[in-house]
């Protein structure tokens, strides 16, 4: 660690609330008593990687001397490249994530010990638009422009940046055998005819609305807590 002996050392990693976003490798994964001695030092360990490393924030004024005696070996930069998805890396930005001309709609994570009110404001400042937030969840959904997706990889509170799903498509309507319904119903004239009829099932997927029941379900919903649908 004694590349890392004085402050102005870890000048030339970006700083995010006072904080700076590392790549920390260990000589072995740290005990239980190690991980308290980290955290007093006033290091975050965030996302463990394989091989004894975790992403880390420290504080801007950290004092990196210090750092071998927590068991580190090695203090690294987070290279803006590990935080793309292979698409985003190699510029093929797929058609279902091209809502605008000239833009890319992407899922932004961000690191766990930032908030994700300041990390909206820090997108938004940067020209990204919100399209979509999840509660309880550190990804944000926002449109960039396609040509500067580094300048976002780059910021250090972004932990990863991936281009949105694609759009949602109906289950194969023909496609029985996916389900094994082709022997339950057969077409055979002696052959099981188990089609459902006259039969009520119990459905929680998160939605009424989900798109695999449109136009196969009739409501008899009970509020907000029960959802029946009979095919």
């Amino acid at each position: 660690m004694d590349a890392f002996s004085t402050n102005d050392d870890l000048n030339q990693f970006g700083v995010f609330n006072q904080r700076i976003y590392v790549l920390l490798q260990f000589n072995s994964v740290p005990t239980v008593e190690q991980r308290q001695a980290i955290e007093a030092s006033g290091i975050h360990l965030l996302d463990y990687i394989p091989h004894f490393a975790f992403y880390a924030s420290l504080p801007s004024d950290f004092d990196p001397s210090i750092l071998a005696s927590l068991n580190v070996s090695s203090l690294s930069e987070i290279k803006t490249n590990y935080k793309l998805n292979q698409e985003l890396r190699n510029n093929s930005i797929p058609q279902d994530a091209i809502k605008q001309e000239g833009t890319v709609d992407v899922n932004v994570l961000h690191f766990n010990d930032v908030s994700r009110e300041n990390a909206i404001i820090e997108l938004v400042a940067n020209g990204a638009t919100v399209t979509k937030t999840a509660d309880n969840l550190k990804t944000i959904t926002v449109r960039i422009k396609s040509n500067e997706i580094g300048k976002f990889s780059a910021l250090p509170f972004v932990e990863y940046i991936e281009t949105i799903a694609p759009d949602p498509t109906p289950d194969d309507t023909q496609g029985r055998s996916l389900h094994r319904s082709n022997v339950i119903n057969s077409e055979q004239a002696n052959g099981l005819h188990y089609n459902g009829s006259g039969a009520c099932c119990s459905c929680d997927d998160g939605s009424i609305s989900h798109i695999d029941f449109k136009g196969r379900w009739t409501d008899h919903t009970d509020g907000d807590k029960v959802e029946l649908m009979v095919i």
